[in-house]
C-alpha cells in the first residue's frame, strides 16, 4: 500500500497522472478494507483482558490490576473505534447487493451501539471513579455487558464472512482443494 503512494507523488505533474492516481486509490481502497477484519480484534483481546484483569483485582484486591483492567477497557475502546471506522470504510467499497448486505447492516447497528456503550461505560469510569471503586462487582458487570454486546455483533460478522463469504476474494485461477 506505501509503494503506490510514494509511486503517485513521484508521478504527480506527469502524463500517466490520472492513471497512477486511480492505481493509487484502488491500492488504498483494498487496504482500507483488508485494515478490518485486522482491527476487529484489538478490541475482543483487550476487552477480554479488562475482564480478566478486573476478576484478578477482585481474587487479589491488588489496586495494579484495577488499573490494568481500566487501561486495557479505555485501549479496548479506541481500538473499538477504529474497527468500527474500518467497517464503515469496508462497507462501502463493497457497495449494496453483496449477498449478506443486509445482515451487514444488522451487524454494523449492533457495533454501533456498542461502540457507543463502551464509550458510555469509559466515560462514567473516569467521571464517577470514587463511586465505581466503591461497588466491588461494577467494573465486572460494566465489561460484561459491553463484552455480551460485542461478541454478538462478532457472531454476525463472523456470520457475514462464513455463511456469505462477505469480504472474501476468491481467486478463481486456483482450483480447490480435493474432497477428503
Amino acid at each position: 500500500m506505501i509503494q503506490p503512494v510514494f509511486l503517485a507523488l513521484w508521478a504527480h505533474g506527469g502524463e500517466d497522472h490520472a492513471e497512477k492516481a486511480a492505481e493509487v486509490a484502488k491500492a488504498v481502497n483494498y487496504g482500507l478494507v483488508t485494515l478490518h477484519p485486522i482491527a476487529v480484534h484489538l478490541p475482543i483481546g483487550l476487552l477480554v483482558a479488562a475482564l480478566v484483569f478486573e476478576l484478578l483485582f477482585i481474587w487479589r484486591q491488588r489496586m495494579e490490576w484495577r488499573f490494568a483492567s481500566r487501561a486495557v477497557f479505555i485501549l479496548g475502546g479506541l481500538g473499538a473505534v477504529v474497527a468500527l471506522g474500518s467497517g464503515f470504510l469496508a462497507d462501502n467499497e463493497l457497495g449494496h447487493g453483496y449477498a449478506g448486505h443486509d445482515l451487514a447492516h444488522t451487524h454494523r447497528n449492533i457495533m454501533i451501539a456498542t461502540t457507543g456503550v463502551w464509550f458510555i461505560a469509559i466515560l462514567a469510569a473516569i467521571k464517577f471513579r470514587t463511586s465505581f471503586d466503591r461497588v466491588r462487582f461494577l467494573h465486572i458487570i460494566v465489561y460484561g455487558l459491553t463484552a455480551a454486546l460485542l461478541f454478538f455483533g462478532a457472531h454476525i460478522g463472523g456470520e457475514l464472512v462464513y455463511e456469505h463469504g462477505v469480504g472474501v476474494n476468491v481467486n478463481p485461477e486456483k482450483t480447490p482443494p480435493p474432497n477428503r
